[in-house]
């Protein structure tokens, strides 16, 4: 797997030797920062099942989500963004677990994962949002993000972008 597609710290310490390996898949908390690139040329399939893997390794422990979008426009040829559209709302449907999430997105790919109003984010305390060049798009709104703004545990909520940015809150 692309390393800069989808991460999680255990995956790398898994790799190191059987010892590390076993030590690794039987620390939840190894798997519970997850990062995904929305930019990967990987399968649906693929980026589906490393989710999965790193959803189920994470036990029930709270999670950390980052959503990123990388730039990756010098790549040649296209790229299918896709497959990691669509794992959002494989890695967000745990949305109870979710206790830190971070958008590093261009706006016209805000997910429609969170725009789901059936979203439980009990156990979300953080919310960092840092919208990039969304081109010719206009002054970013998040509106859809009444299920994040409702979370009862949420202490902190960070957003940042290029251009002024709007939050309508419920």
């Amino acid at each position: 797997i692309e390393d800069r597609a989808i991460n999680a710290p255990g995956r790398r310490l898994a790799a190191v030797c059987s010892y590390w390996r076993t030590t690794a898949l039987n620390d939840a908390n190894l798997w519970t920062d997850i990062w995904l690139d929305i930019r990967t040329c990987i399968e649906n399939e693929v980026v589906q099942s490393e989710i999965r893997t790193f959803l189920t390794l994470s036990k029930e422990a709270s999670l950390t989500i980052t959503l990123a979008d990388s730039y990756i426009d010098d790549l040649e040829g296209d790229v299918d963004e896709e497959p990691a559209l669509y794992a959002m709302d494989t890695l967000i449907s745990p949305s109870h677990r979710i206790k830190c999430l971070r958008l590093f997105l261009r706006f016209p790919h805000w997910p429609t994962a969170l725009r789901n109003p059936g979203l439980n984010f009990d156990r979300l305390e953080k919310v960092a949002i840092d919208v990039r060049d969304f081109g010719s798009h206009g002054d970013p709104v998040i509106e859809h993000a009444t299920a994040l703004t409702t979370a009862p545990k949420l202490r902190s909520v960070m957003l940042s972008s290029p251009s002024p940015l709007t939050l309508r809150l419920p």
